[in-house]
């Protein structure tokens, strides 16, 4: 005989369904393999594994690359 859930048992399984769902959606993955969940207000962060940022979108992440090697270059020319 299978088992009916009740109103209640439900209620939970809707809610914790709609969390998961909410959690898998905000996973990332960083280059070192592990998962990092970024806050849906957050653009990118720290992996706790092995240190580097995790960003949300490689649009992101290529502008903020582009600026670190123009303001290392700007560096070396004005010395």
């Amino acid at each position: 005989m299978a088992h009916s859930m009740t109103r209640e048992e439900w209620r939970t399984f809707k809610k914790d369904n709609k969390m998961f769902k909410s959690l898998s959606d905000s996973r990332y993955y960083c280059y070192c393999g592990h998962s990092v969940i970024i806050n849906p207000k957050e653009s990118r962060v720290m992996c706790s594994h092995c240190g580097h940022w995790v960003y949300k979108d490689k649009q992101k992440y290529f502008k903020e690359r582009l600026k670190g090697y123009i303001h290392e270059n700007t560096i070396k020319w004005h010395r």
